[in-house]
Protein backbone atom coordinates (compact mmCIF):
# COMPACT_ATOMS: atom_id res chain seq x y z
CA UNK A 1 0.00 0.00 0.00
CA UNK A 2 2.83 2.44 0.35
CA UNK A 3 2.63 3.52 3.77
CA UNK A 4 5.26 5.24 6.00
CA UNK A 5 4.86 3.33 9.37
CA UNK A 6 6.95 5.59 10.99
CA UNK A 7 5.03 8.59 9.40
CA UNK A 8 1.25 8.12 8.02
CA UNK A 9 -0.04 10.53 6.65
CA UNK A 10 -3.71 11.99 7.93
CA UNK A 11 -5.72 10.31 4.58
CA UNK A 12 -3.76 6.72 5.41
CA UNK A 13 -4.87 7.06 9.20
CA UNK A 14 -8.73 7.89 8.44
CA UNK A 15 -8.48 4.91 5.86
CA UNK A 16 -6.96 2.61 8.45
CA UNK A 17 -9.64 3.42 11.22
CA UNK A 18 -12.05 3.44 8.27
CA UNK A 19 -11.52 -0.27 7.32
CA UNK A 20 -10.84 -1.54 11.23
CA UNK A 21 -14.51 -0.87 11.92
CA UNK A 22 -16.09 -1.91 7.96
CA UNK A 23 -13.47 -5.06 7.62
CA UNK A 24 -12.69 -5.68 11.19
CA UNK A 25 -16.27 -4.84 12.82
CA UNK A 26 -14.17 -3.38 16.19
CA UNK A 27 -16.07 -1.02 18.34
CA UNK A 28 -15.31 2.52 18.37
CA UNK A 29 -13.46 2.87 21.69
CA UNK A 30 -10.95 -0.17 20.23
CA UNK A 31 -10.83 2.03 17.18
CA UNK A 32 -9.67 4.74 19.60
CA UNK A 33 -7.08 2.90 21.24
CA UNK A 34 -5.75 1.68 17.64
CA UNK A 35 -5.62 5.09 16.56
CA UNK A 36 -3.50 6.23 20.08
CA UNK A 37 -1.23 3.74 19.28
CA UNK A 38 -0.49 4.20 16.17
CA UNK A 39 0.49 7.87 16.69
CA UNK A 40 2.26 7.01 19.87
CA UNK A 41 4.31 4.52 17.72
CA UNK A 42 4.76 6.95 14.51
CA UNK A 43 7.94 8.89 14.45
CA UNK A 44 8.38 11.59 16.96
CA UNK A 45 9.22 13.97 14.49
CA UNK A 46 5.52 13.45 12.95
CA UNK A 47 3.27 16.57 13.97
CA UNK A 48 1.35 15.56 16.81
CA UNK A 49 -1.07 17.43 15.54
CA UNK A 50 -2.14 14.87 13.20
CA UNK A 51 -3.90 13.12 15.22
CA UNK A 52 -6.68 16.02 15.54
CA UNK A 53 -6.64 16.65 12.00
CA UNK A 54 -9.94 17.65 10.45
CA UNK A 55 -10.31 14.08 8.30
CA UNK A 56 -9.09 12.01 11.39
CA UNK A 57 -11.71 14.18 13.84
CA UNK A 58 -14.62 13.24 10.80
CA UNK A 59 -13.67 9.90 10.38
CA UNK A 60 -13.70 9.16 14.20
CA UNK A 61 -16.99 11.13 14.37
CA UNK A 62 -18.62 9.18 11.63
CA UNK A 63 -17.59 6.08 12.93
CA UNK A 64 -18.94 6.75 16.43
CA UNK A 65 -22.19 7.50 15.00
CA UNK A 66 -22.18 4.97 12.78
CA UNK A 67 -23.23 2.28 16.14
CA UNK A 68 -23.99 4.25 18.99
CA UNK A 69 -23.10 2.91 22.48
CA UNK A 70 -25.31 0.66 23.91
CA UNK A 71 -26.65 2.44 27.34
CA UNK A 72 -26.75 -0.78 30.03
CA UNK A 73 -29.21 -0.59 32.37
CA UNK A 74 -28.00 -1.89 36.06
Amino acid sequence: MGVAANDPSPQDLSLYLSYLHHSEGLSYRTILVHKSVVMTVANSSADPAQAAHLLVRHMLKALGSARPEVQRQI
